[in-house]
């Protein structure tokens, strides 16, 4: 698979961006646009992603704490036999907080819930693709964890 991705904008605080993805999945040709932006809004808020997979709205509450809320969505299929597949769409939407313990480790906490999550049970032959279970999993979650990140933002 492959991403095409294209970027313009007149002010270096605002950049939008467009493109495609592509890719081979179990049931078939994956293929669906992107549509993102990276935006500075001013020096504590910051709007940025690719949909439809992620978007963010981020403000920094102090110099070590960010805080805002995003959205984040994924396919994924995993093979259980030569025909037959699960199917993972899922989408969350959550609130989240960093603390920079230095410029590249953050710890990190979220609280959300997935909207639209549907899990299925697929089966491929000669090309047709069907689908047998339609479970709606959708629930609360809470995650908390350490990264390392680089921001490009800083100077």
């Amino acid at each position: 698979g492959g991403v095409l991705l294209n970027s313009f904008g007149k002010k270096e605080s605002l950049k939008l961006k467009f493109g495609v993805y592509v890719n081979t999945e179990f049931y078939g040709l994956y293929v669906t646009p992107l549509l993102g932006i990276d935006w500075r809004v001013n020096k504590k808020l910051n709007v940025f992603g690719v949909l439809p997979g992620s978007m963010n709205v981020e403000y920094k509450l102090h110099k070590v704490l960010h805080a805002g809320v995003a959205f984040r969505g994924s396919i994924a299929t995993y093979r259980i036999e030569d025909e037959f597949f699960y199917r993972l769409d899922d989408n969350y939407i959550k609130l989240f907080a960093d603390v920079y313990a230095t410029n590249q480790i953050v710890l990190f906490a979220e609280y959300g819930h997935s909207v639209l999550r549907r899990v299925r049970m697929g089966k491929r032959i000669n090309g047709h693709t069907s689908y047998f279970d339609d479970d709606k999993a959708n629930g609360y979650y809470v995650r908390f964890g350490i990264a390392y990140r680089l921001r490009l933002d800083k100077k």
